[in-house]
C-alpha cells in the first residue's frame, strides 16, 4: 500500500484524460519557448545598443553617447564594428607599415574609448572613463587608447587618460609609444614639442 502511495504521488497525470494531459504539455511547451524568444530578443536589444554606442564614438556623437551609456550599454564592447576605420578617418600615423589592422585577429576591433581618443573628445573621454572603460585596452596591433589619444593630437585627452592610469611607456606590435604617434603638425615649434614631451615623454623614432 506505501509502494502503491508513492508511485500515485510521482505521477501525477495519472487519472487525468488524454485531452487534459496534452493541454498540460502544451502550456508547458509555449512558457518555455515564449521565455526563449524573449531571452533572444533582450540579447538582440542589447546587440543594437552597444552598436549604437560604437556607432556614437566612431561619430564623436557626444549626446548619442551619454544616452548609450545611460541605457546600459557595454563600454568594452567591439562589435559590430570590427573592421578598422577607414583611411579617411584615422590618423596618418596609424596607418603605417605594420600598423594596419589584420583581418580576424585577438582582440579585433576598437573599444569605444579608442574610437573617441582617436576624434580627440575630451567630453567623450570623460564619460567613458566615469563607465569605467578600460584606459589599457590593447586593439590587435596593441595599439592602447592613449596611442589614438596622441595621434588625434589632442593634449587633454591624453592628460585625462594618463590621470586615470594610462602607461605612457606602452609600446604597440612596432614599438611605438604614444609620443611616437603625435602628428608632426603638433611639433612645429620648440613650446609644442616641450609640451608634449613634457606630458609623454621623448620620442623614440625620429
Amino acid at each position: 500500500a506505501r509502494g502503491a502511495g508513492a508511485m500515485g504521488a510521482s505521477c501525477q497525470i495519472e487519472g487525468k484524460s488524454e485531452k487534459e494531459v496534452l493541454q498540460t504539455l502544451g502550456a508547458s511547451c509555449a512558457s518555455v519557448s515564449s521565455c526563449a524568444a524573449v531571452s533572444t530578443a533582450e540579447k538582440d536589444s542589447k546587440g543594437m545598443l552597444n552598436q549604437r554606442l560604437l556607432a556614437a564614438c566612431r561619430e564623436n556623437d557626444i549626446a548619442a553617447l551619454q544616452q548609450a551609456i545611460e541605457q546600459g550599454a557595454f563600454v568594452e564592447t567591439r562589435r559590430p564594428f570590427v573592421m578598422r576605420p577607414t583611411p579617411s578617418t584615422v590618423p596618418a600615423s596609424l596607418l603605417d607599415t605594420g600598423l594596419r589592422k589584420k583581418p580576424h585577429a585577438p582582440r579585433e576591433g576598437l573599444t569605444p574609448l579608442m574610437y573617441i581618443a582617436q576624434n580627440g573628445s575630451v567630453a567623450g573621454t570623460q564619460l567613458l572613463l566615469q563607465a569605467r572603460a578600460q584606459v589599457m585596452a590593447r586593439d590587435e596591433d596593441r595599439l592602447t587608447p592613449l596611442h589614438f589619444a596622441a595621434a588625434s593630437g589632442v593634449l587633454e585627452v591624453c592628460h585625462i587618460l594618463l590621470g586615470q592610469g594610462a602607461d605612457k611607456g606602452a609600446a604597440d606590435e612596432a614599438g611605438r609609444r604614444a609620443s611616437d604617434l603625435v602628428p608632426e603638425d603638433c611639433l612645429r615649434t620648440r613650446k609644442e614639442r616641450d609640451r608634449w614631451e613634457a606630458l609623454l615623454g621623448p620620442r623614440a623614432t625620429p
